[in-house]
């Protein structure tokens, strides 16, 4: 795998470089809207943060971004117990109605099928957590809005400003999912998670009725997800609004881990201020030569963060621009683009 020719510079080079003024620039990507259209009432402030012009953001460690992501180009969904949120990685207990005579013998111990159902609302399921953006003035790379700009998401996730947060064409990655989800027989859910200030972001558990489930509780829970899962995976406390999160989820006979591809969703790669300088020779050799102004550094300053372009100048003004994915070196030869796949 060959690098660029141009010599890059260090990041104690850009560091030298000075404030840059990015001008704006306008991205025609645009953010799936939600598939439910439901209303919180009572006592819930229900809050979601969609900005319908602007990418989707993924924060992770430099490891994880140029090792997995960028060079097999696909991105990971998990299951729930890989999430840092208790109430979608510990179980979720649900209500059962017993509605068998008396009389009937219990075909299945009841914590049996409690723990049972438990794991159907889980295990069934792989997803992605990324970040929307909404529009703000303060910040000069305003194609992007502040979905790079998060203190609190480089710290807890992308390696506390160590790691890298990658910039996605929404459409593009909805369409990788759909495609997903086609090809391996899932259901599909997308959306920005909604975030209540009551404790526990479901309500009240989900209630079974005893003599449906004992017939068929993987027929059942089937049948029944599509009306749990906004409330089990796309509602959150209020604690977790500042994540401000768009969620893919596939539903169904999923592999340990599902792959979405991302070779044309890439669109730019912000690095932490803390991003080791000895692994820029990998993220050029992965993105290509577009890397150079498609890459950026972040520097804080007084508490505000910039974005340095690696070329060093200031981008000029661009008032139409459909960004083209970043070209992943070397993905090519691992697996085929799928069919249907948007080429510009």
């Amino acid at each position: 795998m060959s690098l660029p020719r141009t010599p890059q510079p260090g990041l104690a080079g850009l560091a030298l470089m000075g404030c840059v003024t990015l001008a704006s620039v306008w991205l025609s990507a645009k953010l799936p809207s939600d598939p439910v259209d439901e209303r919180v009432v009572g006592d819930v402030r229900d809050h979601e943060c969609v900005e319908p012009s602007l990418p989707l953001f993924h924060y992770t460690s430099a490891n994880v971004a140029l090792d997995n992501i960028l060079t097999d180009g696909t991105l990971k969904l998990g299951a729930p117990a890989g999430l840092n949120d208790p109430f979608e990685s510990e179980p979720h207990w649900v209500n059962l109605i017993d509605d068998l005579p008396a009389t009937e013998p219990e075909p299945e111990p009841t914590m049996q099928l409690f723990e049972r159902a438990s794991d159907l609302l889980r295990s069934k399921c792989r997803l992605a957590c990324l970040s929307t953006s909404s529009a703000n003035e303060s910040t000069s790379l305003g194609a992007f809005g502040d979905g790079w700009m998060r203190a609190r998401m480089w710290a807890e996730y992308a390696d506390n400003h160590a790691g890298v947060c990658l910039a996605f064409d929404a459409d593009r990655l909805s369409a990788a999912a759909d495609r997903l989800a086609v090809a391996q027989h899932l259901s599909l859910h997308a959306g920005p998670v909604r975030y209540r200030d009551r404790g526990g972001p479901a309500g009240d558990p989900i209630t079974l009725r005893s003599s449906e489930a004992r017939a068929d509780l993987d027929r059942l829970v089937d049948e029944l997800f599509p009306g749990f899962v906004q409330d089990l995976y796309f509602r959150k406390a209020w604690d977790w609004s500042t994540e401000t999160e768009y969620r893919f989820l596939v539903h169904g006979d999923v592999a340990e881990a599902e792959y979405v591809d991302i070779r044309q969703a890439v669109i730019a790669v912000f690095l932490g201020p803390r991003f080791p300088e000895s692994r820029l020779n990998d993220l050029f050799a992965r993105c290509g030569a577009l890397a150079e102004n498609r890459a950026f550094l972040l520097r804080w300053r007084n508490g505000f963060p910039s974005a340095v372009p690696f070329h060093g100048r200031s981008m000029r003004r661009v008032t139409d621009w459909d960004l083209p994915p970043l070209p992943l070196v070397g993905t090519d030869r691992l697996r085929p683009l799928s069919e249907g796949t948007d080429e510009h």
